[in-house]
């Protein structure tokens, strides 16, 4: 019986010895792959700065390279130096910093066509880490929309950014060498006429050819630029003798205004130049850009191609702001009335029709005519509602006078760019055509041809309703838009009104000095359109106009505009021409 014991417990020790030893070989085989899984991860640890994509590098406190990855070749470039040789010497400054204050510096460095930013870590008083990062993409980026914040994307000129601030560059040598500066604001009259007519592409290639005339008959020190859609401006640097900038601007004008040949058009432009010098109209770029817009604004009234900058024009604007102020208070306090103006036609001298021609009554200042005011109110929103009011007084007139048996006569009312393109236009008259009760028929609305072709689609759609109101239509100052013959077939006008400057120059009978004034007469009448002729003073003109059929006058030979109180005397009156 004991023996079985001991063999049972013999047994029992061997297995447990031999489990023993089992587990013994699978912890060593643990152990070894624990190791092995170690060390790899060691040696890849080891190895990771050389796999690195973005640069590192260790340099000591002696500003010594001492270890630098292959992404740092482009910087080792720029540095021109190799492993184991000093930084340049700012950087090595930057190292000592460092490792003295124990605290990371952030850098960016530009190695030519590759920036980095470069992190420099402390490792204890002997020596710094150096990881990089490739920021190249990113500044190009960077780059890229710099260059769109300054750079005009069609003529690829400068905008109106650099433009302000090389000028104040140059400002700054200008009054450190005692020199004075021109500025010149230069304005294409007729781009957007251009695009149009023409359309954008091709408004766009002019540009270019524009830039390319300009740049070429400024060339020198002088910027010039791109700094609004139709306005380029120009700063000629050391200008001795202002005196004559005359001939330099027109010289300037003629070399910009040779027509402009563009695939199969022939396009003709006129430009307006503001002049202002430095240090004689300012001292700032705010001040001469202002001035300078000042006197380019001023040659739309003087008809000039060029204006120089004068003290009065800020006196100008002093008084357009204050007309405008005004403007608010007579349309809310009722300070407009109308005048009416007879159209007399010629074949039975009958007054067959009138003008509505508004006057402001100011309280202080009496009766001011609409040059003073109808340009500032354009400007503003104002001319919308003062345009509905004339609209809705002269309806309201007509029926005045239809109640009081008057003969039957056509009001013809006019209605501006900004009235027919910003509002809604035909709502308006269709609302006071319903509200007054009138016959539409009786009322004639006047478009002037330099306000139709801002949009000439949208506007024939808008004169198509007006006609379909039954309203009638009239080409106002025919004869000096951009393009009077090209589009005049297609616009649905009952009239033609010739402008005063053909009428003006008639003085004699010599009708070969008026061809202009003759065919614009025969053109009506070839597409079965009136003609109505607007400044007639004189009975030579009066003569002329008759002999070649012109249907209606409108002028000072036969009346003045008149209140309606004293209009009325003209129902009754024998027109003799």
């Amino acid at each position: 019986m004991g023996v079985i014991i001991w063999q049972i417990v013999a047994v029992v020790l061997l297995t447990a010895l031999g489990l023993c030893g089992y587990l013994a070989i699978l912890l060593k085989k643990a152990l070894q792959a624990s190791l092995i899984r170690e060390e790899k991860a060691y040696k890849e640890l080891l190895d990771y700065p050389q796999a690195n994509p973005n640069p590192v590098m260790r340099i000591n406190k002696l500003g010594v390279l001492t270890y630098a990855n292959p992404a740092c070749a482009p910087i080792l470039v720029h540095w021109k130096m190799n492993l184991n040789e000093k930084l340049p010497a700012e950087w090595r400054e930057i190292i000592r910093q460092v490792i003295l204050s124990g605290k990371d510096q952030e850098i960016d460095i530009n190695c030519g066509k590759y920036y980095y930013t470069l992190h420099v870590v402390p490792m204890g008083a002997e020596m710094t880490s150096v990881f990089g990062m490739d920021i190249s993409a990113r500044r190009q980026i960077e780059k890229e929309l710099e260059r769109r914040a300054t750079t005009d994307e069609i003529t690829q000129l400068p905008n109106r950014i650099i433009y302000e601030q090389n000028m104040a560059l140059e400002i700054h040598h200008a009054k450190k060498n005692k020199v004075k500066l021109g500025i010149f604001i230069i304005r294409l009259d007729d781009y957007y006429e251009i695009i149009n007519t023409y359309g954008q592409e091709l408004a766009n290639q002019f540009l270019k050819i524009f830039k390319d005339r300009l740049t070429d008959f400024i060339a020198g020190k002088a910027t010039v630029a791109r700094i609004s859609e139709n306005e380029f401006g120009v700063i000629e640097p050391d200008i001795r003798e202002p005196s004559g900038m005359a001939s330099y601007v027109q010289s300037l004008i003629e070399k910009c205004t040779i027509p402009y040949k563009i695939g199969e058009h022939d396009i003709f432009i006129t430009i307006s130049i503001g002049i202002a010098f430095y240090p004689n109209d300012g001292d700032t770029p705010d001040v001469l850009t202002r001035n300078a817009q000042l006197a380019v604004n001023r040659t739309s009234s003087t008809r000039n191609q060029y204006e120089f900058f004068q003290r009065g024009m800020i006196d100008q604007l002093q008084v357009k702001r204050n007309i405008i102020t005004d403007l608010h208070r007579a349309l809310e306090n009722q300070q407009f009335v109308l005048y009416y103006q007879p159209q007399i036609q010629l074949k039975n001298n009958q007054m067959i029709g009138c003008e509505a021609l508004i006057r402001w009554n100011h309280p202080q200042k009496g009766f001011i005519s609409p040059f003073f005011f109808m340009t500032a109110a354009e400007e503003t929103q104002l001319i919308n509602p003062i345009g509905e009011w004339v609209l809705r007084e002269a309806c309201q007139q007509i029926i005045r006078w239809q109640k009081e048996g008057r003969p039957r006569i056509k009001v013809a009312v006019n209605v501006s760019a900004r009235q027919l393109f910003q509002g809604d236009i035909v709502d308006v008259v269709r609302r006071a055509i319903r509200d007054t009760r009138i016959s539409p028929d009786q009322l004639e609305l006047e478009l002037t041809e330099s306000a139709l072709v801002q949009d000439i689609n949208t506007a024939i759609d808008i004169m198509k309703a007006f006609r379909a109101l039954g309203v009638e239509l009239a080409l106002d100052d025919f004869g000096t838009g951009y393009s009077s013959l090209s589009y005049l077939m297609q616009f649905p006008v009952n009239k033609i009104k010739i402008d005063r400057s053909f009428v003006k120059i008639i003085e004699d009978d010599h009708e070969e000095n008026y061809a202009v004034t003759k065919g614009i007469i025969e053109l009506g009448h070839s597409l079965n359109l009136k003609v109505i002729a607007e400044g007639v003073e004189t009975k030579t003109q009066l003569r002329y106009l008759k002999q070649h059929k012109c249907d209606q006058i409108q002028g000072y030979y036969f009346a003045q505009p008149q209140p309606v109180d004293k209009f009325a005397a003209f129902f009754k009156t024998e027109w003799k021409s």
